[in-house]
């Protein structure tokens, strides 16, 4: 499928968690439709796409959003407004509306020197959300995009929040700038959570583990930590955790990944393409959990550019080019994959433009059904 123009933005700001899926039979598209709100968009063929839906307003410049959407088509939000962090639960329709089942909860009230940045979401396999963020703490002496990470849960799953107890958590108590926290569902109600934070500078991914209780800090990548927290995180039906970073090596853009495997642990750092004279900061990594295969994204300078890697096997040597001549592109432009193959589709979405409106872009990696038995896929 050719990449679609759904919509136009008037700000740069994307973000870097999932932005896309597909649920009630329709492609859903979220993104931020000005400096200070956040949108959708969905379509059934991709071609007649709803009118713009404003799902959160008054974000503020640095406000951000996150998004999950569960196995059974219920939407889950978490957002900031530069002060608190804030979740919401909807029901996405065949129409292409939301059915809200409560109205917007406070999941995190900040004290009076805090502010609340880079909200992230998943929900455990019995529906309780868990947001990472980060905190800084002017009252502490920390400027502005400097503090800590932190996760918390509700103890409740029907939409409203109540927080857990032994939450919220301090996942580091390093002050860095931009920390970034990613939290992905496992089985049997795990929750593996990797956090970084922003540097030129060689330095760590870390990760922990909660399946009833936080496990250690655990080192992701080390020494290959991503620029500017622009890192991507998928997992696969056999709670396995996959990791993908940009990392400055010996002053060159490399692409990196790394596994965590549930029986062994983290694996070794493998180089998976570069170095790159021209990139946008931007990497997605996305998995097919009926075959376990992986997708990694990433633009050069025009190009979209794909690598997989099968169940088993080793990544593609050399990319594929899905999509050619997509430019101009703004520097954090994406692409946005969806963490993981809903249905029959990844989906991505990225900005383009020179200048504002800039143009939401869209399209779909689409996939044979499983009953053909084939990895094949087309865009």
């Amino acid at each position: 499928m050719l990449p679609v123009t759904i919509g136009t933005t008037t700000t740069t700001k994307l973000g870097t968690n999932p932005h896309t899926a597909f649920a009630a039979n329709r492609h859903w598209v979220f993104y931020y439709s000005s400096i200070n709100s956040f949108a959708c968009r969905s379509s059934k063929d991709l071609i007649n796409w709803t009118d713009e839906m404003v799902i959160r307003d008054n974000l503020g410049g640095s406000g951000y959003f996150g998004i999950f959407i569960d196995d059974n088509g219920y939407l889950h939000y978490a957002c900031s407004d530069e002060k608190n962090v804030y979740y919401r639960k909807g029901k996405l329709n065949e129409d292409g509306s939301i059915s809200w089942v409560a109205p917007e909860q406070v999941a995190y009230l900040a004290g009076a020197d805090e502010e609340c940045y880079f909200p992230d979401i998943c929900v455990n396999s019995d529906g309780y959300p868990f947001i990472g963020f980060f905190i800084t703490d002017t009252g502490a002496g920390q400027s502005f995009a400097e503090g800590t990470p932190y996760i918390t849960k509700s103890s409740k799953n029907d939409g409203t929040w109540a927080t857990d107890s032994g939450f919220p958590v301090q996942l580091s108590t390093t002050v860095a700038e931009s920390w970034q926290v990613r939290p992905r569902p496992l089985s049997g109600n795990k929750v593996y959570i990797t956090y970084c934070f922003s540097s030129w500078s060689k330095h760590d991914i870390y990760g922990r583990l909660w399946d009833g209780s936080l496990g250690s800090e655990e080192i992701a990548m080390k020494d290959y930590g991503s620029i500017y927290t622009i890192y991507g995180v998928t997992v696969d039906n056999n709670n396995n955790v996959h990791v993908l970073s940009w990392a400055p090596v010996a002053g060159e853009i490399h692409l990196y990944y790394n596994k965590r495997d549930i029986n062994t642990g983290w694996g070794s750092e493998v180089k998976l393409y570069g170095p790159v004279e021209t990139y946008k900061r931007d990497c997605s990594i996305s998995c097919d959990a009926e075959t376990g295969t992986l997708y990694a994204f990433w633009f050069g300078e025009k190009s979209l550019k794909l690598l997989t890697c099968k169940k088993g096997g080793n990544w593609d040597s050399e990319p594929i080019i899905l999509v050619e001549d997509e430019s101009p592109l703004t520097n954090f432009s994406g692409p946005i994959a969806s963490f993981k193959k809903y249905g029959r589709y990844i989906g991505l979405m990225w900005y383009q433009g020179d200048s504002s409106p800039y143009n939401v872009r869209y399209a779909v990696l689409g996939f044979l059904p499983s009953s053909l038995k084939s990895n094949s896929h087309s865009i």
